[in-house]
């Protein structure tokens, strides 16, 4: 076993040694899981691509060795990265699909009864808001956010009239879900650490392979000429 695999192996961690992971959740634990299985066996790979460069003939002049292991750690570097990246989407996605559980619990709190009386009642809220200051608007937006009014933020979200700026309406809607709905800014922000980790996994990997065969971090494989 090479120096080379050690240290790759290093970097494997168990589908609950990642502090961005509940382990009590058997749904994320189960796609991490996946996930890092996936990158185990793909070192198994690099590691043979590292063999290989290894045991090139001795008596072969240097410059010619050197290159002949530059485009095996290139081309396994590529190998890794392609048969890696559909195992980092479908990890995204099932990152994604927590964000959009959060985003329908949202959506269910603007859900009307009576759609032509709420439409009627949203043009009774946008005139009254447009015979006040603009100031007074914007402390009506943030008051109603902070006691959950999700009805009134959508009346001024949806006017055709800009009753406030842009940026009042974020803040405001960033307050309503904030407070409401505080998983909602966890879960995303958690899960754009977890992705980073994740792909930092995949590319403490490859550096390893190009440290130890000696190739430049900037080095890419030539791109294939186009056939005509």
């Amino acid at each position: 076993m090479t120096d080379l695999y050690l240290g790759l192996n290093d970097q494997i961690i168990s589908k609950t040694d990642n502090p961005m992971v509940d382990p009590n959740n058997e749904d994320e634990t189960k796609v991490f899981g996946e996930l890092f299985y996936n990158l185990k066996q793909q070192i198994h790979s690099v590691n043979a691509a590292y063999e290989r460069a290894q045991t090139i003939d001795p008596d072969v002049p240097q410059g010619i060795r050197t290159e002949r292991q530059r485009m095996i750690a290139l081309e396994a570097e590529a190998d890794f990265n392609a048969k890696m990246e559909p195992a980092l989407a479908k990890l995204e996605k099932k990152l994604e699909g927590q964000v959009e559980r959060i985003q329908a619990d949202i959506a269910e709190k603007s859900k009307v009864s009576d759609p032509i009386l709420a439409e009627l009642k949203g043009q009774e809220v946008r005139r009254l808001l447009l015979g006040v200051d603009k100031a007074e608007r914007a402390q009506i937006l943030m008051d109603a956010a902070q006691r959950g009014d999700k009805f009134l933020l959508d009346s001024v979200r949806g006017s055709l009239i800009p009753i406030v700026s842009e940026d009042i309406i974020g803040r405001a809607e960033f307050a309503f879900t904030e407070k409401f709905f505080p998983t909602f800014y966890q879960t995303k922000n958690r899960n754009a650490r977890t992705m980073e980790e994740a792909r930092e996994r995949c590319r403490r990997v490859t550096r390893g392979l190009r440290r130890s065969l000696n190739v430049a971090l900037s080095d890419r494989l030539p791109k294939k000429q186009e056939v005509k």
